[in-house]
């Protein structure tokens, strides 16, 4: 069987239906169809070939997971939701059409697309959820609307080609490790009418200036504006260019992870200002040498904190 034809009176693709039919290559979903479910087509590795027709309100969790000859896919204007991995592993997946009213992306929902090369999020999205680009290695353009105020834990983990993105005024909130693994990241700009976060030079900080958010992983030197005061978790995770970093005079915490794996990092020196340091804020800079801290030995607790293979000198 290799093409499905869908009769009228149908109007919903039940759980599991077509999984893992490995011989089906095309498949329409005419007008009159509300949902797909879950697992709906599920690892059908030979479908290249799906069209969606309006009406369709939900695709399902993992809807199309594992679909690996899938080139491309129009949501249409009626889905409000996917579910989550609903697209993941299609891995022939070059483009992908999210329609305007969608207002729900589940996780993981377009994880492991590896051919992606571009994504438009509509305004209707308010969250785009955990992990649900994580390995879209492809990707170059990611255009985020507004409308959307949250951007989830992962979100864009991993996507190795993506150079710039903007962030709408509308965003009030970014999740951890939402551009981990983005080696070709130097510029995150935020729209200057945000409320929450500003940019500088590409760089993101809370709305104040005191809290350091984001360093892309694309930057190979580590500088921040005056007035930072705390480095915040996961800030400056994953960038495999930084070598030293020189933490400057005002910055008084490091939260945990803000430079984990950072597997080039061989220096590091803190100034006198300092006050606390999370015992995992180096967590995996396994190649860090030497840090320097301008303080009284053992003064900040968590040495050598997650460095494990770095003398700590002490030189206040």
């Amino acid at each position: 069987m290799t093409a499905v034809y869908i009769g009228d009176g149908v109007t919903s693709i039940g759980a599991d239906t077509f999984e893992e039919l490995s011989s089906l290559e095309r498949i329409y979903i005419p007008e009159g169809v509300t949902s797909i479910g879950n697992y709906a087509f599920t690892n059908c590795s030979l479908l290249s070939s799906v069209v969606i027709s309006e009406g369709v309100t939900g695709i399902g969790n993992y809807a199309f997971y594992g679909c690996s000859a899938l080139s491309s896919v129009k949501i249409p204007d009626s889905v409000k939701s996917i579910g989550i991995y609903a697209f993941s592993r299609c891995i022939s997946l070059t483009s992908a059409e999210i329609g305007e009213n969608v207002t729900s992306i589940g996780k993981y929902a377009f994880y492991n697309c590896s051919a992606l090369t571009s994504i438009e999020i509509p305004s209707s999205v308010t969250s785009i959820g955990q992990q649900t680009f994580r390995a879209c290695s492809a990707l170059t353009s990611a255009v985020l609307n507004e409308g959307i105020t949250g951007i989830e834990q992962g979100a864009f983990y991993g996507c190795s080609s993506l150079k710039a993105v903007n962030i709408p005024k509308s965003v009030t909130s970014m999740g951890y490790a939402a551009f981990y693994h983005c080696s070709s990241l130097t510029e995150i700009n935020v729209d200057s009418g945000n409320d929450s976060y500003k940019s500088v030079s590409g760089v993101v900080y809370d709305k104040s200036g005191d809290t350091l958010i984001y360093y892309p992983c694309g930057l190979s030197v580590f500088k921040m504006t005056d007035g930072v005061t705390s480095i915040s978790s996961g800030a400056a995770g994953t960038n495999e260019l930084l070598t030293d970093v020189d933490i400057p005079d005002g910055v008084s915490a490091i939260e945990k992870w803000a430079f984990e794996l950072c597997t080039s990092l061989k220096s590091v020196s803190i100034s006198s200002d300092v006050e606390t340091i999370d015992s995992l804020a180096f967590d995996g800079d396994t190649e860090i040498v030497k840090i320097s801290i301008d303080k009284e030995e053992d003064s900040v607790s968590g040495v050598p904190w997650g460095a494990v293979n770095a003398a700590v000198v002490w030189v206040g």
